[in-house]
């Protein structure tokens, strides 16, 4: 099953779906750099210089989830198929 569309969102990320998506929607109109991604034309997720990143869901939800289960930061690296100091980075930006 798909965390991010099915059922199961709000047990795993504590919170609604229709919440996220109206955090989701203020992040983009904030314009933070972090958040700000694209897709190339092969349909990868890149940032403003064209290098390949982590797509804006996850940029959100790694955070989210790290308050949530009130664990460090690198505690789902393997979940978001990150680095620990990507995890770092999401979680100050978040801040």
């Amino acid at each position: 099953p798909d965390p991010l569309h099915g059922k199961e969102f709000p047990l795993q990320f504590r919170l609604s779906r229709t919440r996220f998506q109206r955090l989701m929607e203020d992040v983009k109109a904030a314009e933070i750099p972090f958040y700000m991604t694209r897709l190339d034309a092969n349909g990868n997720d890149v940032d403003v210089n064209g290098k390949l990143v982590s797509c804006f869901e996850a940029r959100l939800l790694l955070p989210l989830k790290t308050l949530a289960y009130g664990v460090p930061s690198h505690a789902f690296i393997d979940y978001f198929s990150t680095s620990k100091e990507w995890a770092r980075q999401a979680c100050k930006e978040f801040d």
